[in-house]
């Protein structure tokens, strides 16, 4: 069984508007979005990309998720790795 889920409002603008903003391979988030994340996984690593004019929401600050600490302090990095992704590519 798969679950369902229907976003209306805000919250489906916001998240268009930080996918049509990000990078191939990369998670983009709001304030909120970065907030909550950190409050929900403190290990989460996440990098401020700054103020970015986002259409119809204006000046957003946003930011990068780039892994999670795991409890053993070693990091899971989920930044691409560009170098394997182009041999794969050929």
């Amino acid at each position: 069984m798969n679950p369902r889920f229907c976003l209306f409002g805000d919250t489906v603008n916001t998240s268009s508007r930080m996918e049509s903003n990000s990078e191939k391979n990369r998670i983009h988030m709001s304030d909120t979005a970065a907030a909550l994340l950190m409050e929900q996984a403190p290990g989460a690593q996440i990098t401020n990309r700054g103020v970015n004019p986002i259409k119809g929401k204006g000046d957003m600050n946003t930011y990068w998720l780039d892994g999670f600490e795991e409890n053993d302090g070693l990091s899971t990095q989920i930044i691409p790795d560009v170098a394997q992704e182009a041999s794969l590519a050929q």
